[in-house]
């Protein structure tokens, strides 16, 4: 209960300082996982703060730099989710790309294959098509 007349912000702020730096790390798990306690912002304190503490009416005198921060939050939060996004398709893009060059190495393998039992080979493998995919896997490979 706030019977200090202290604002939201403040009450966010010295609850913040008085935790454990283990509990910091706990409060941040979600939104914030990516970051050092000692990172935040104000606003982004007293978030996690309303988030602990729902009965706790919002700070409603908010200051220019008040929503300033709250936008820079929702961006830094978007940013976060594009940056583990981007790692994320870099991991897909690299898998993909060792698993294109090894169906690689094999194409380029196949038309020695063929030399061994021209006729046989020939009845199991469409030999232009291999040739076909090799140079396509080559070119993926390239780019």
């Amino acid at each position: 209960m706030n019977t200090d007349n202290k604002t939201t912000r403040e009450l966010a702020l010295k609850w913040w300082n008085d935790i454990t730096h283990s509990e910091k790390g706990l409060y941040m798990e979600g939104d914030f996982k990516h970051r050092h306690p000692q990172s935040l912002t104000g606003i982004e304190i007293e978030h996690i703060y309303l988030s602990e503490h729902p009965t706790q009416p919002e700070q409603t005198d908010d200051t220019y730099i008040d929503k300033l921060e709250r936008e820079i939050f929702r961006t830094q939060k978007q940013v976060t989710k594009k940056d583990i996004e981007m790692e994320e398709l870099k991991e897909q893009n690299k898998l993909l790309r060792e698993a294109l060059a090894e169906i690689h190495g094999f194409l380029k393998v196949l038309p020695a294959l063929r030399l061994g039992n021209k006729q046989g080979f020939d009845e199991c493998v469409n030999i232009e098509g291999v040739k076909e995919l090799e140079l396509l896997a080559s070119k993926a490979l390239n780019q």
